[in-house]
């Protein structure tokens, strides 16, 4: 329904309303719904908390850009969680922009070691993260 009212499929577009609903379905436990109201928010540190829940909630592309967001802000140890968090969740090699999004956690974790931000400087480590990456990238979404 929230997304009915988001968009204007079959009734009025109302984002007030879209976003009620969408705030219902996150409280319980959806993550795209609580994606989308980080999606409608103009608050910056709203929108964060919600891509953070989102995140916590198992929405792989909230792990990514929680991890970027936290990057920016030189907070590194939880950048590096939710990059690592969204490297390990299961996707559909078949979706896209699930791997890409996945591919680009690997690469974002590459250059955290290459850079040695919130960890020590490793380039064995670097350059696995990156091959991982590229793999995903050329093999699997190529």
């Amino acid at each position: 329904l929230a997304f009915c009212y988001d968009n204007g499929y079959g009734v009025m577009k109302d984002l007030s309303k879209a976003i009620t609903y969408y705030k219902m379905a996150s409280e319980a436990g959806q993550n795209k719904a609580t994606y989308e109201l980080a999606r409608l928010t103009d608050n910056q540190e709203e929108r964060a908390s919600y891509y953070i829940k989102a995140a916590d909630q198992g929405n792989l592309l909230s792990m990514k850009i929680a991890g970027d967001y936290f990057m920016q802000n030189k907070a590194y140890t939880d950048a590096l969680k939710y990059y690592l968090m969204a490297t390990k969740t299961n996707i559909s090699e078949t979706n896209n922009s699930e791997v890409e999004t996945q591919a680009a956690c690997f690469a974002a974790i590459g250059d955290m070691y290459f850079q040695g931000k919130g960890v020590g400087r490793d380039l064995e480590m670097a350059r696995s993260f990156f091959n991982q990456g590229v793999y995903m990238a050329i093999f699997i979404g190529g």
